[in-house]
């Protein structure tokens, strides 16, 4: 629960949004150098200054002159083409330009939202979450378990030796005819050590329950039959229904299986402790709880599963001065109801327990609300203090790109209007002496027929 300095943690990790900010720094400072050299090719104020000129001298044009006026009409057109030339040149810049500026306001976006992806990366990296509990069940119940699956153990490896042989028998082959005594084929042989039925009535404290153990021999080849457990209670003292069932089976040694099952239902679980860690005493007093258990060793390897489902949970806990203990307790009084799942492989030798519980999801639930409330006030002054590293680096950003496009544009869309004006002109011009080489053009035409008519009547 202890939160690292603010200041510690925004020196030494380096945020998204100052690194984004140096990328959009170096990407404006080569479109920049970029447009500059850009500028270098384009027509400057010198060319449009020289076509106008021509422009000025072309209008001078003696517009009764036809053959002025096709010479002038041919420069004009020759004009138009280099003015042409000079707006592709023009329209290509920018185009080039434009393409930066696009990468750049992509990057400005990007740096936009980094200070937003800052703030979940360390909110979350240093704050406290209810997901540090997760592994509660495996840290309260695993050594109980442990325990208890060692002793399980421990006592089918004492009484393995009763209900196995170790080594699969054989019947001797008879030496036929030789000696006095001559050995015959058993047809129903006996084995050496055999318990057909154990009829047995136990108490416990929790009260008495019957049983039946049947087969009981170490060689169970010999007699066909695996060795039996079933045990049986009901209404006992503290629990309502216990049974116990298993198999033995070790008639092939190589392909052993044994299967043990059982089923509690009602057992009354009393001052029954999770945690005796100093400042979080954790402890069950009273609650109700079925259990369901199922394990197989297959030829050495194991695979079992327990389920306890425990109800009307109500505790006994105390807890230290210390802030995470104090909300561990008061999650736990909150959990009334909750499940714990073991999950058995391995082998016998090296025996792998894992324990489950949506305890978990329970503490969680309960949990968060603390844990935010706690980490509330931090996050707060974490995302202003993100908030002002990234005002600067943000703000000089848009006003660089600004800067940056409205120097861009302007140029070039001055560039293009002063083309454009005077391309007009020339149109104009090139219209202009056009309309008038073609009177002058008709005139001399109607001219020479009269010159022509005039002629033919002196003739005639």
């Amino acid at each position: 629960m202890k939160l690292p300095d603010i200041d510690t943690i925004l020196a030494k990790e380096p945020l998204k949004t100052q690194q984004l900010a140096q990328q959009f720094n170096t990407a404006i400072d080569q479109t920049q150098q970029q447009w500059q050299q850009a500028k270098t090719t384009l027509p400057d104020e010198q060319k449009i200054e020289q076509y106008q000129q021509r422009v000025n001298r072309l209008k001078q044009t003696d517009t009764r002159d036809i053959k002025a006026l096709a010479a002038a009409i041919k420069e004009l057109k020759s004009l138009k083409s280099d003015i042409n030339q000079d707006k592709r040149a023009i329209s290509t810049a920018k185009s080039e330009t434009q393409s930066n500026i696009k990468q750049l306001e992509t990057l400005y976006q990007d740096l936009r939202k980094a200070p937003s992806k800052d703030k979940r990366a360390l909110t979350n990296k240093y704050t406290p979450d209810s997901k540090g509990v997760a592994n509660i069940s495996q840290l309260l119940l695993g050594p109980e378990a442990t325990q208890w699956l060692n002793t399980g153990l421990l006592w089918y490896k004492k009484i393995k030796p009763y209900i196995q042989s170790e080594e699969e028998a054989s019947l001797p082959e008879p030496e036929r005819q030789q000696g006095i005594d001559v050995a015959f084929q058993e047809y129903q042989p006996r084995p050496d050590f055999w318990i057909k039925r154990i009829h047995a009535n136990i108490t416990i404290p929790a009260g008495q329950f019957d049983g039946t153990i049947t087969d009981i021999s170490h060689q169970p080849e010999i007699i066909n039959r695996p060795a039996r457990l079933n045990l049986h209670g009901e209404n006992m003292n503290g629990m309502q229904l216990l049974d116990i069932k298993g198999t033995f089976d070790h008639r092939q040694p190589a392909k052993s299986i044994d299967q043990l099952t059982m089923t509690i239902e009602d057992y009354r679980v009393t001052s029954h402790s999770l945690s005796k860690q100093e400042g979080l005493e954790l402890s069950i007093q009273r609650a109700l709880s079925n259990t369901n258990m199922n394990v197989v060793l297959r030829n050495g390897q194991l695979d079992g599963n327990m389920n306890i489902q425990l109800r009307d949970v109500q505790y006994q806990n105390r807890a230290g001065s210390g802030e995470f203990q104090q909300m561990m307790v008061a999650a736990f009084n909150q959990v009334k109801t909750f499940n714990i799942d073991s999950h058995l492989t391995g082998s016998l030798s090296k025996p792998h327990l894992k324990v489950s519980s949506d305890i978990d999801n329970h503490l969680n639930r309960q949990l968060k609300v603390a844990f935010n409330k706690r980490s509330q006030a931090y996050r707060h002054e974490l995302n202003q203090r993100i908030d002002e590293v990234a005002k600067k680096p943000l703000k000089d950003a848009k006003v660089r790109m600004n800067e940056a496009k409205n120097e861009i544009n302007q140029q070039i869309s001055q560039a293009q209007r002063r083309f454009d004006k005077q391309k007009q002109q020339v149109e104009n011009m090139i219209t202009q002496y056009e309309k008038s080489y073609k009177s002058r053009l008709n005139s001399q035409k109607d001219k020479l027929k009269q010159d022509l008519k005039n002629k033919l009547k002196k003739l005639l």
